[in-house]
């Protein structure tokens, strides 16, 4: 699912730039009481344009809206992203980021939409051309909260709906007997974490330290058998004047059941 990966991945990428250029221009700002502070519009509008392989080259905007729930908590953004390009294909996603109780509860949100569509001279090398249609659908939820200094623990779900056909009944037949077809999947987990930067969006120092457990499963809810994989990954940022130096490991640890088990 490249295309449903691009949509929201390229919209909530961007949230952390906004929402680091919102704090920033709070941080720059004199601190003189007697001084009337600047007036600073809360509203985001970013021009889009890209190429890739797999949408073509395309034109679009992102509108985001901006606010500060309390004086302690970090800029929230809630904004939305709109794509079309040559090939027909379009693209529609939400993507927020929200902080509140003096940044000790955060949300994190994603939701696409979208329609694709390829034309292939050569379809896997085969010399065939085939003409495709994919439809996609994705939500991504994520909400942390702060138990104590720098700890934090978090749930998460995802669901997405990936659909390919062919435009026309050759291309449907040669899809089919290539094996290409759409997957539902859904999935949830828990997240403790260890976070100390000393900005969320636009860190300089700190460290980050999570473990995850997360159930997927392929088909959707009731549909399938759950993978479980284990993560544990830690990043450390330094930083010593202008030079920042950043260390990662990540062990994965996957187990996937083979039968359903049998009543006790």
């Amino acid at each position: 699912m490249p295309a449903l990966r691009s949509v929201i991945g390229g919209l909530l990428l961007g949230l952390p730039w906004a929402v680091a250029q919102a704090g920033a221009n709070d941080q720059r700002q004199p601190l003189n009481a007697s001084a009337t502070p600047p007036h600073h519009s809360p509203w985001l509008f970013v021009p889009l344009v890209s190429s890739n392989p797999k949408l073509g080259t395309s034109l679009g905007a992102m509108v985001g809206y901006i606010h500060r729930f309390d004086a302690v908590s970090e800029p929230s953004l809630l904004a939305t992203q709109v794509r079309r390009s040559n090939t027909d294909s379009r693209t529609f996603a939400i993507g927020g980021k929200a902080y509140w109780n003096e940044n000790r509860d955060q949300l994190q949100l994603g939701i696409a939409r979208g329609k694709v569509t390829n034309d292939y001279s050569d379809f896997l090398g085969t010399g065939r051309e085939v003409r495709s249609e994919e439809t996609l659908r994705g939500y991504f939820l994520r909400y942390q909260h702060k138990v104590r200094s720098d700890w934090y623990a978090d749930a998460q779900a995802l669901y997405s709906n990936y659909d390919v056909e062919g435009s026309d009944p050759s291309s449907a037949q040669f899809l089919d007997l290539a094996g290409l077809a759409g997957e539902v999947s859904a999935g949830a987990g828990l997240i403790v974490s260890y976070d100390s930067p000393d900005n969320s969006s636009n860190p300089t120092r700190g460290s980050l330290l999570q473990v995850h457990s997360f159930a997927f499963r392929d088909g959707g809810p009731g549909s399938g058998l759950p993978t479980s994989p284990r993560l544990l990954s830690l990043r450390r940022l330094n930083r010593e004047g202008t030079k920042h130096s950043s260390h990662g490991q990540s062990v994965c640890r996957q187990r996937k059941t083979d039968a359903v088990p049998t009543g006790a």
